[in-house]
């Protein structure tokens, strides 16, 4: 037996409210999804700290910045404004260190990531005396790229320095292996330290190509 439905009961829908009282939802960009961070050249809002949650800046050195990897540090921009000139003040100061992998995977794809920074950097360049410290892990760390120098001749395994005034600083000589080569071709202030560079036969003993090095 079908009921029969009220006069007075409703069988309207009820209406959705305007658009003009609806909240548009925007996703957050991913910038982690590029292996080339995006570094802002920008130098406004450098010179005063937004102290917006009433954090001392010491606390901030001390207890936040060092427990974020670069890459954090550059997604986390856009999360929320305040964060912006955050990030400018560290990259500005070169307060950052690039680390592999917990940054970049790998020290190939590194070199890129170093490529934009040392190009971009707000305020003063890397120097000899303040270069861009990148940090390597404990372990193997394996080089697949392959170099082409000036007489055509391909080299395997072998990663090229294509910028100066740069640290590749690892945990100790015996925590710390490069299996493969270095290629530095007219670049200066190039430091290894704290790790142990494999050699390959046509290659001095520490791994990096014979007559290159500055």
């Amino acid at each position: 037996m079908k009921r029969s439905k009220s006069k007075n009961q409703s069988t309207k829908r009820p209406r959705r409210s305007s658009a003009s009282n609806q909240s548009t939802f925007v996703p957050p960009t991913n910038e982690s999804k590029s292996d080339e961070l995006t570094v802002v050249s920008n130098e406004s809002n450098t010179s005063s700290f937004p102290n917006f949650l009433k954090i001392p800046l010491d606390v901030w050195n001390e207890y936040v910045y060092k427990h974020l990897g670069l890459k954090q540090f550059a997604v986390m921009r856009g999360v929320n404004r305040f964060f912006e000139p955050c990030w400018t003040r560290q990259f500005k100061l070169n307060l950052l260190p690039l680390r592999v992998p917990y940054d970049i995977e790998t020290l190939d794809r590194a070199m890129r990531v170093i490529e934009i920074l040392i190009d971009r950097k707000p305020g003063l360049p890397y120097s000899k005396e303040d270069p861009l410290v990148v940090e390597l892990s404990e372990g193997e760390h394996r080089i697949t790229s392959q170099w082409t120098d000036s007489d055509g001749v391909v080299s395997s395994n072998v990663l090229g320095i294509t910028r100066s005034n740069i640290t590749l600083l690892g945990k100790g000589k015996k925590e710390t292996t490069i299996i493969g080569g270095f290629v530095i071709c007219d670049q200066d202030n190039i430091k290894l330290k704290q790790m142990t560079v494999t050699n390959n036969s046509e290659w001095s003993s520490d791994g990096i190509k014979d007559g290159m090095l500055k």
